[in-house]
């Protein structure tokens, strides 16, 4: 039996309406390519004080990551938007997609990530 394949949107959250992002809202997924269908599975708010825990957890010191890969889940809104649409082809959707105008994004983008070990926090 095939392991569920997740996929994740990721865009800033602004509880307080400061327009200052209080954290992140994570949209959890599947695809049922045959029925052409996204399932959400799960939307979960992620502080500000638990976003730097978890950064600080996948983070990986002294080993250069490849930044091809942290730069291809960073995607502009027309891209998020796309996927929420389906106007994007399943099989091009990025495991995880962060909108690249959110504090996240501007966070991960010189930081040595792991993927997977983002993807257990993420699950």
């Amino acid at each position: 039996m095939s392991k569920t394949k997740y996929y994740y949107i990721i865009e800033d959250l602004d509880v307080t309406d400061d327009k200052l992002p209080d954290g992140i809202l994570v949209r959890q997924f599947k695809i049922n390519k045959k029925k052409q269908l996204y399932i959400y599975t799960k939307n979960s708010y992620i502080s500000e004080s638990k976003l730097k825990e978890i950064i600080d957890e996948v983070t990986i010191p002294h080993i250069n990551i490849d930044k091809k890969l942290i730069k291809s889940i960073i995607v502009s809104q027309a891209t998020i938007n796309k996927i929420r649409n389906k106007h994007l082809d399943f099989d091009s959707i990025p495991r995880i997609a962060i909108s690249n105008k959110s504090h996240f994004a501007s966070i991960i983008k010189n930081a040595n990530i792991d993927i997977n070990k983002l993807i257990k926090y993420l699950n």
